[in-house]
């Protein structure tokens, strides 16, 4: 799991959306990283991975 509310499975879905609403589209190649640095993520550390649209 990635968050409380955001897995694995619905990530890119979530990013879609949220494309939508900013209307940005992230390519998949930006998914693809995305959810690599999500998953090395850890909140118990406080290690958290951002991202900036449009990098």
């Amino acid at each position: 799991m990635i968050a409380d509310w955001i897995i694995d499975d619905n990530l890119r879905e979530f990013l879609e959306v949220l494309g939508w609403i900013s209307q940005y589209d992230f390519s998949p190649d930006e998914i693809d990283i995305i959810a690599f640095g999500v998953a090395q993520s850890d909140g118990d550390r406080d290690r958290w991975y951002g991202w900036e649209f449009g990098q």
